[in-house]
């Protein structure tokens, strides 16, 4: 296979039972954008039309009931169910389009009550890639942006004898080619098994974006993000995300070289490649890591003498039931491990403090058995 970067075009469909309200902010941010209004008395026959040509679907959620004149007792009574009747007309082709759920009421949908906040979960529920509230239209339209810009990408890989997959999400990775870690970053996202089977049956280009988007950016994967990198810098990660906002990313120019920008690096927020900033570390502290009195004599000269450390001997990160960093630390002897819903095998599993997790009758009974005694 070879890639063919910047070739082909994205088409974007739009689909609401009241369009009018967002589709001019729609055409204002993409050229190629086809509207659809479930309202329409021909609204079946445009979809059947569109349906099938478009890369990314847009669908609202709440469709009003507007697909009970089709006449089927099984007609989609929601967006969810109007994208997988719009996949299973793809799947004829053996194409797979980018899902999306574009809605004011997401909070509202059942099963996603509790996952306010937590949208590649939100996603996960509703089988797509990206959700977006219309409460925060703009937001929606930059990440859509993202998604579209990364499918133009990966749309142009196309068959070619004697190149592999490897070969083509490698470079879409952007791992630096000088980069002493490279081989070793090429073995961590190969454990995180890419998609490969999905790609190569169906020309499933969108799998990759959903592998990244809802699998690892979320996850301590072989990318990390900022509360991850101040874990490993022993530094409070509150204060150094304040410090960003003061400061700017530039307090993080030491790290420039082992940040992610690859396909999609701007979806969510800033990662860094995990062996990468280990071995930055490795290099800093003249292969003395895990001495704090070295590694915090490195972090002062980074950020300065105000910079806050953690205190605690081993630290971890908190995360909530749902596999939601909180941004606090807490010693790994006053914690224990659990198994969210949807967290990566590969993935270090989250902690949570002893003390709020055996108080929680389901939390509890996602302990990791191995710490299970801990809360006795």
């Amino acid at each position: 296979m070879s890639s063919e970067t910047g070739t082909a075009s994205v088409r974007i469909l739009y689909i609401d039972d009241d369009p009018d309200r967002s589709a001019a902010l729609f055409r204002q941010h993409f050229s190629r954008i086809e509207v659809l209004n479930t309202n329409d008395s021909d609204f079946l026959q445009k979809l059947e039309n569109e349906a099938t040509r478009a890369d990314i679907i847009v669908t609202d959620y709440d469709l009003k009931d507007t697909l009970r004149s089709a006449g089927a007792a099984l007609y989609p009574r929601d967006g969810q169910a109007l994208n997988e009747v719009i996949d299973s007309m793809m799947r004829r082709l053996t194409r797979k389009a980018v899902f999306t759920i574009y809605s004011a009421q997401l909070s509202r949908i059942p099963g996603l009550e509790k996952l306010d906040g937590v949208p590649h979960l939100q996603a996960r529920k509703l089988g797509v890639v990206l959700v977006g509230t219309k409460h925060r239209p703009e937001e929606f339209m930059r990440r859509l942006a993202v998604v579209a810009d990364g499918l133009k990408q990966v749309k142009g890989w196309v068959p070619n004898r004697g190149t592999t997959l490897r070969e083509l999400f490698v470079p879409a990775l952007r791992i630096p080619d000088d980069a002493a870690w490279r081989e070793d970053a090429i073995i961590e996202v190969e454990r995180f098994r890419p998609p490969v089977q999905e790609m190569e049956e169906r020309e499933d280009k969108a799998a990759f974006l959903s592998w990244l988007a809802l699998e690892i950016f979320p996850y301590p994967t072989f990318l990390i993000g900022l509360e991850h990198v101040a874990l490993a810098l022993r530094v409070d990660p509150d204060w150094l995300d304040k410090a960003i906002s003061k400061r700017g990313d530039e307090i993080l120019r030491e790290l420039e070289g082992v940040r992610y920008k690859g396909i999609l690096a701007d979806l969510e927020g800033p990662r860094w490649w995990r062996v990468g900033l280990n071995q930055e570390l490795w290099k800093a502290t003249r292969q003395r890591p895990w001495d704090r009195e070295t590694l915090g004599g490195i972090v002062k000269t980074w950020f300065g003498e105000d910079v806050r450390l953690i205190e605690q001997p081993d630290p971890v990160l908190l995360y909530d039931e749902f596999g939601r960093t909180t941004k606090d630390v807490a010693d790994v002897s006053e914690t224990v491990r659990f198994m969210p819903s949807g967290w990566p095998a590969p993935a270090p599993w989250p902690s949570a403090r002893i003390d709020e997790i055996k108080n929680d009758d389901v939390w509890r009974q996602l302990v990791v058995p191995e710490d299970e005694r801990r809360l006795a």
